[in-house]
């Protein structure tokens, strides 16, 4: 009786295993990694459009929230069209819906940028209108409303906007104060708390940061932003 030939089945079993089974397992290592890549794209995709939806909406509020404040001053412009600073005092003798929205106060101001009346931080406004000539504001050629630039307070290192409008039939100006960082603070944490998945910046022209939802601000962006 002859013996098995061992050495030939052995080589069989490995030439199957090579035509076989080994390009069946590449095919299959191909398609895990290209389904994986294709999961990746997607993924960011998803990300991208998270992303732009998040700004859409936080720019949407925002500009909610800057319309009203706008539409707070014209609304005590003509108050002062029609009663003077008389009616721009009584509103502000009381807490009402049409100063609320100002940190920095409201105040009433003549032709050449004289606080005649208003909040309780007259330092603040005397400094902003003696000392910034050229911050853009409301006057009988521009009567506005008018959105000035962010600005630094030297005094609480805190920037600032003002809204202003001018009352042509009583030859004054009416101004409000805000902080944007108190403005997208209000509007945006509600959305976008610290500490989520989406991180919101916003910057003024110059790329300043004036306000993020992280819980540790910086100064700037990063650098591959």
């Amino acid at each position: 009786m002859k013996k098995p030939r061992l050495p030939l089945l052995r080589g069989l079993t490995v030439q199957i295993l090579a035509i076989t089974v080994l390009p069946l397992t590449l095919l299959l290592l191909l398609i895990a990694f290209g389904s994986y890549s294709l999961h990746q794209r997607d993924m960011r995709a998803l990300v991208s459009d998270r992303d732009e939806r998040a700004v859409q909406s936080a720019a949407a509020a925002l500009e909610a929230e800057l319309h009203h404040r706008m539409a707070s001053i014209s609304s005590l412009a003509t108050i002062v069209d029609s009663s003077g600073s008389a009616g721009f005092e009584n509103v502000l003798s009381a807490p009402n819906d049409l100063t609320s929205d100002f940190d920095a106060g409201a105040v009433l101001v003549d032709p050449d940028r004289h606080l005649i009346f208003g909040s309780e931080q007259d330092e603040f406004w005397n400094d902003v209108l003696q000392n910034s000539p050229d911050l853009r504001l409301a006057s009988a050629s521009d009567p506005g409303p008018v959105l000035s630039d962010p600005f630094l307070d030297p005094a609480s290192k805190r920037m600032f906007v003002i809204i202003s409008a001018y009352s042509l039939s009583s030859d004054m100006m009416i101004a409000g104060g805000f902080s944007p960082e108190s403005l997208a603070w209000q509007t945006l944490t509600a959305l976008y708390p610290g500490g989520s998945q989406v991180r919101i910046y916003l910057m003024d022209a110059s790329r300043q940061v004036l306000f993020s939802n992280d819980t540790s601000p910086s100064d700037g962006l990063p650098s591959d932003h």
